[in-house]
């Protein structure tokens, strides 16, 4: 595998060639980084290679400075919003972590120039470990457009090594730019009660308010019990994300107001089966909640398609609220 080097440019570098100019072959990039090229077009201004095919070889990934927050493949959000990067694997749902990937790949040299939050020899040389990006707490006060904001797609806001103050500043923007709808993923919903106990005077002593949606990702029949957990968070709107969805999922969707559902993609992806879909589908089609497919998966998030028996279903909580 040759090198790959991360370069954030500034945006009059949007002139330098496109992938297709530089020669390079799609299967090129996916066999150096995993990613493909549609992948890039959204986030990246060039992708380029020195000495292409020599054992000198070393491919130049040019970053939009803006990539994040700005823009965003994922179907179901229009930003990211990413104030704490890293995570650790808690379940199998983990395995092929794509913003493990990220990290590990195109983000590395950007991860590792900051201080992880438990300052340790080895967290130090582990881009993935969490880092706190306190530069990036205001970015949704400055989007005056009212967006869906996917927060922390590179991290988890309520691992434990998140201090408890800076998830509350999070918070705080989040209750003061109320313009934008906030989509908060965890595995740990034990952890947003907890938050939410003990930090009741945010929202007044009561609920989440309703521009604040949270979840719970369920990706198999062992991880269903975080449903009961969410159910337990004051939230206007909770849902689940069952993605990847890497086994038969039967859960009580009491008190879920959207469900998630879609294939695993990547390197030693785990391929979904449909009747493990249809029945989630059906589940949601019975007690009236939105569902949402997002992807069959496979070698890459596009490869297999979105489409479930003739429709594609995008669903939302809100009719009032679509992607691009």
């Amino acid at each position: 595998m040759v090198p790959v080097t991360c370069l954030a440019l500034p945006k009059a570098c949007g002139t330098l060639p496109t992938v297709h100019d530089c020669g390079i072959c799609e299967s090129d990039l996916h066999r150096v980084t995993g990613f493909s090229t549609s992948d890039f077009r959204t986030q990246f201004l060039w992708i380029g290679c020195r000495h292409p095919g020599s054992r000198s070889a070393r491919w130049i990934i040019c970053r939009r400075a803006t990539v994040m927050g700005q823009r965003t493949g994922i179907e179901w959000t229009h930003a990211t919003w990413n104030p704490v990067t890293g995570c650790t694997r808690i379940s199998s749902g983990c395995d092929n972590c794509y913003a493990a990937t990220l990290a590990h790949r195109l983000l590395k040299d950007t991860y590792l120039s900051r201080p992880p939050v438990v300052d340790s020899p080895q967290n130090r040389e582990d881009p993935f470990a969490v880092r706190l990006w306190p530069e990036r707490l205001a970015q949704p006060l400055q989007w005056r457009k009212p967006r869906m904001i996917f927060v922390n797609s590179m991290s988890d806001i309520f691992h434990a090594h998140v201090p408890e103050a800076y998830t509350r500043q999070v918070f705080e923007v989040m209750l003061e730019a109320s313009w934008h709808t906030y989509q908060v993923l965890t595995k740990r919903p034990s952890q947003a009660l907890r938050f939410w106990e003990r930090n009741k005077d945010l929202f007044d002593g009561g609920a989440i308010p309703p521009h604040i949606w949270v979840g719970t990702s369920v990706e198999n029949q062992q991880a269903v019990y975080r449903v009961d957990l969410l159910r337990r968070v004051p939230a206007a709107l909770r849902f689940i994300s069952c993605e990847p969805l890497i086994g038969p999922v039967e859960v009580d969707l009491e008190g879920i107001h959207w469900v998630i559902v879609g294939g695993e993609s990547g390197l030693g992806h785990r391929p979904v089966r449909p009747e493990w879909v249809t029945a989630l589908r059906d589940r949601c089609i019975e007690r009236g909640v939105p569902f949402f497919f997002k992807q069959w998966g496979g070698r890459t998030p596009k490869a297999g398609g979105r489409v479930l028996e003739g429709l594609t279903w995008d669903e939302f909580p809100n009719a009032n609220y679509r992607t691009r």
